[in-house]
């Protein structure tokens, strides 16, 4: 009985070091997980700076600050559905706020936007299938820097490595931050939570598909 009762003792104290090593560890247990979907490695001469559909006003910056930098001389957007087929909000927003974007940025190059093959981009896989279309009309760019939200860029590069397999394109991608969270604070901010709760899952799926899942309707 007293073998047993040491056993118990010994048991207790383990698990009670290991909550309080989960405890004190935590914090960095959760950057560590947040940092897995963040790649961030433009190089210099890349041919055209492209920002998929998403907030502009993180992801504008970025590119306008790659380019000004060197990295690329051309920038070019994704088309994203609109919010409404009659009115077309979300274009003409985006649109607004990336003109007045660059002009408080004293950028003067043109940005273009590629065409969507259906009406407005829904997913990622639809953003790499358009400029799949666009860049074998266009002449063919061999160096891309994909610009994203910061948790999108590790999904990003893989949805448009899967579309362009064996095509020789190279891409990369910069990571656009916001002031809300980021991998050292996300759990503290009911965005940053649901961004990472969502995100491995789309993860997840992206990694078993090379197109949108039939079982989820993009909107």
């Amino acid at each position: 009985m007293k073998i047993l009762k040491n056993k118990k003792v010994i048991f207790a104290v383990t698990i009670g070091l290991l909550f309080c090593i989960l405890i004190f560890k935590i914090e960095t247990i959760l950057t560590k997980f947040a940092f897995f979907f963040t790649i961030d490695n433009p190089s210099r001469n890349a041919e055209v700076v492209l920002v998929l559909s998403g907030n502009p006003i993180t992801r504008i910056p970025r590119a306008i600050e790659l380019v000004n930098n060197g990295f690329a001389n051309k920038i070019l957007i994704t088309s994203p559905k609109p919010l409404s087929s009659v009115f077309n909000f979300e274009s003409m927003n985006n649109l607004d706020i990336i003109k007045k974007i660059s002009e408080s940025k004293k950028f003067s190059k043109e940005i273009l936007t590629i065409p969507s093959l259906k009406g407005g981009a829904t997913s990622t896989f639809d953003e790499a299938y358009d400029f799949y279309e666009y860049n074998i009309k266009s002449g063919q760019y061999n160096k891309i820097i994909l610009v994203t939200d910061f948790y999108h860029t590790r999904r990003s590069l893989l949805a448009f490595n899967k579309v362009f397999k064996k095509s020789g394109v190279q891409f990369e991608a910069a990571a656009a931050y916001n002031d809300i969270f980021n991998e050292s604070n996300w759990w503290k901010t009911d965005l940053g939570i649901a961004t990472y709760i969502i995100e491995p899952i789309k993860l997840f799926i992206y990694f078993f598909s090379s197109s949108n899942a039939k079982f989820i309707n993009n909107h």
